[in-house]
């Protein structure tokens, strides 16, 4: 999927959040809580969505969750007058719903559930029990349903083992994630467990990342199927300032992904590996034998349209100058003779190219494109190497050749 989302927590007199929008490519606005509706046709005027945002939070002490002792429990900021809700309790239940409604009724496309179970001060029980009621609700209330998210953190950051039980509930999830999870076998596992639930994962940071984190955050991301939201407005960690990545940082990463969208959208996971300086298979049996640097990853995608399988390789490297060689075990479904497959990567950011892209609505000038050459060395063996010259290069593969 190659939807750029970013943050909107709130509207700040001396940041243009929506200008800051179009230099990220962005194409929706995620995890609001600015409830202005000037503020959200202007959102929708421009061809993005918006989503509003809902939490486990009351400020009203008579709905909230009590400790043993009778007192009730605050949050997990501990701010006075801000508790951590009573799931139970039906008053409170229909409030939760009103508001709900309230979003819809404002435009918001879809709506985030931040805390989806109050940092586990909710039970398992309780959990399925509130969501169970509100769909009810909604459906009883003929409320025009609209797709919901769910903040993950507190599960595991997936909807694998503790999200599982959210699965039900909710079209994607969208998280905070820290440096911890920053490797392929985590996205890798992460991405197909929301592949095979038919959802996606919209990941965020938890605190602030250094800028090359950020960048593997990003390609990992979207090499599994998920998104990664633009670092602007971000959460930065408890006690600590918001988080405003100025775009020039990041903005080619973003640009690449809206220039080769075709090369995202719609590709289901395949095999991944993250390489070893010996030959391996790739897993799933996708017929790979990979040989690089260990800080380079792949990730196997396909997708099928019209009868025609393409296939893409996604490479994520730790540094922008590693080496790539690849041995496939392959079947050509025509007599076309294949010399060649396309590389392509992000161009380097440049101001004047990304504001006439964003002008333009036309986004080729923001990745190069390179011809490598196929080497046949067998009847169904072929190789490919080839420099990478960033941190993410997307192979793109003939429609008539088929991965044995």
């Amino acid at each position: 999927m190659s939807d750029i989302s970013m943050r909107a927590m709130k509207v700040y007199p001396n940041r243009d959040t929506l200008d800051i929008a179009s230099k990220y490519f962005a194409t929706r606005i995620d995890w609001s809580y600015i409830k202005d509706t000037e503020f959200i046709n202007e959102v929708k005027k421009r061809g993005l969505s918006f989503q509003g945002t809902l939490n486990a939070i009351t400020n009203v002490e008579k709905y909230a969750l009590l400790k043993d002792n009778g007192t009730p429990r605050r949050d997990h900021f501990g701010r006075a007058g801000r508790y951590w809700a009573n799931p139970n309790d039906s008053e409170y239940r229909l409030k939760h719903a009103s508001a709900l409604a309230e979003w819809i009724h404002l435009g918001a496309d879809s709506i985030q559930r931040d805390e989806p179970n109050a940092h586990g001060y909710w039970s398992e029980n309780d959990t399925i029990s509130f969501y169970s009621w509100l769909d009810g609700y909604i459906e009883g209330a003929a409320i025009t349903p609209v797709p919901l998210s769910t903040n993950l953190g507190s599960h595991g950051a997936s909807f694998a083992e503790k999200g599982e039980i959210l699965g039900s509930f909710f079209s994607f999830g969208m998280t905070e994630i820290d440096a911890r999870r920053l490797h392929p076998n985590w996205f890798w596992n992460a991405g197909l467990t929301a592949y095979k639930l038919n959802k996606i994962m919209v990941y965020t940071a938890g605190k602030r990342l250094t800028i090359d984190q950020y960048r593997k955050a990003i390609a990992l991301s979207y090499a599994n199927g998920s998104l990664f939201i633009v670092p602007w407005d971000q959460f930065g960690g408890k006690g600590n300032p918001r988080v405003f990545i100025e775009h020039h940082h990041l903005a080619d990463l973003y640009g690449f992904i809206r220039s080769c969208a075709d090369l995202i959208d719609d590709y289901e996971p395949l095999g991944f590996e993250a390489s070893e300086t010996h030959w391996k298979e790739l897993r799933n049996n996708t017929g790979l034998k990979i040989k690089s640097k260990p800080e380079v990853s792949f990730f196997v995608r396909q997708k099928t349209k019209a009868d025609k399988t393409s296939t893409v390789i996604h490479c994520i490297s730790d540094s922008n100058t590693n080496y790539v060689d690849i041995v496939l075990n392959i079947r050509l479904n025509s007599d076309k003779e294949i010399t060649a497959v396309n590389v392509y990567e992000a161009n380097r950011y440049n101001e004047d190219t990304h504001v006439q892209a964003i002008a333009n609505k036309s986004y080729s000038s923001l990745h190069k494109k390179r011809k490598i050459p196929l080497v046949i060395e067998a009847e169904s063996t072929a190789r490919l190497s080839f420099q990478m010259e960033t941190t993410w290069a997307i192979i793109e593969f003939p429609t008539n050749l088929e991965m044995q």
